[in-house]
């Protein structure tokens, strides 16, 4: 059944399903935006997945990243902290400016776990004891394994993302 398919069902049923429609469905899911990651890679659109870190000053970029990951739509044109604030990471991270880090090599299903959207950290409801703060709605996934990744720029604190691109100098 096409993932269309199952969606209509479902509505037509009132939006219930058993586990095991939504285990497909969330498998569909993975698969086309795993589909869609790659081929944002392959092509270095805003699509791709990428990885961000505290910045810190001349500290090589690393090579190979784990961890939970984002597609860089979600950072164009924002700060650290607008950042920090959007995928949910602590009031003290970002603080002396972010990394950014493209995942290079094609991901396989195997390699990361679907955690749904930032606003539920680490794709759990929020509560007050949780580690980290809900963010804005950013798509997050959790890599399994390491993968290589690029700088694709430093972001100082107050300043920008602009995928790397030259900022104007002032005079």
């Amino acid at each position: 059944m096409a993932e269309d398919e199952l969606i209509a069902k479902l509505l037509k049923r009132g939006g219930t399903a058993s586990a095991a429609e939504l285990e497909k469905l969330a498998k569909e899911l993975t698969g086309a935006k795993l589909a869609e990651m790659n081929d944002a890679i392959r092509r270095g659109t805003t699509d791709r997945p990428v990885k961000v870190i505290t910045l810190t000053p001349n500290a090589p970029p690393p090579a190979r990243v784990s961890g939970y990951i984002t597609q860089e739509r979600y950072l164009l044109n924002k700060t650290p902290r607008e950042m920090r604030d959007i995928l949910g990471l602590r009031p003290s991270d970002l603080a002396t400016g972010a990394r950014v880090l493209v995942l290079t090599d094609p991901l396989a299903l195997h390699d990361f776990e679907n955690k749904g959207y930032s606003h539920l950290p680490a794709g759990q409801a929020w509560t007050p004891v949780s580690a980290y703060p809900p963010g804005r709605g950013a798509g997050q996934w959790k890599l399994i394994r390491e993968v290589c990744a690029a700088l694709v720029e430093d972001v100082a604190s107050g300043l920008r993302y602009t995928r790397g691109q030259q900022r104007p100098t002032t005079a």
